[in-house]
């Protein structure tokens, strides 16, 4: 019976060893997975406050309040004004940035809809539906 104790410790080694490192790779997927819900936490955080800012209201706003009948008067107004153009150019960088987040599979589709969704609707489909007209 003896001469079977050195065999029954390897064994009870290698199982301690065997859940060891089962209980480790646990606990390392559930800090990766903490980790990558934190950074989702952030990223929609630094979209909020942006969306939420004072600025980014005032340049929605304006761009909303921005008339043209048609694309030739849509163009003829960016290209003499300045300001609104930087405006809009700013909300396009806005909206293809949440498409680009959403294409690499950082953010799912229905953040970009809650982060921009109505405001393409309300800026590109009114608009652009004159944009489109000729």
């Amino acid at each position: 019976m003896i001469e079977y104790f050195p065999l029954v410790l390897t064994g009870l080694g290698l199982t301690a060893s065997i859940f060891y490192y089962a209980m480790t790779l646990r606990n390392s997927n559930k800090t990766q997975q903490l980790a990558l819900e934190n950074r989702r936490a952030q990223l929609y955080m630094q979209l909020f406050l942006r969306i939420t800012s004072e600025d980014f209201m005032k340049r929605s706003i304006d761009l909303l309040r921005w008339n043209y009948s048609n694309q030739d008067e849509f163009f003829q107004k960016f290209n003499e004004d300045n300001t609104l153009a930087s405006k809009w150019i700013s909300q396009l960088w806005h909206i293809d940035g949440l498409g680009f987040l959403m294409s690499e599979g950082l953010i799912e589709p229905e953040m970009v809809y809650n982060f921009g969704g109505g405001q393409v609707i309300l800026i590109i489909g009114i608009n652009g539906n004159l944009l489109l007209k000729k």
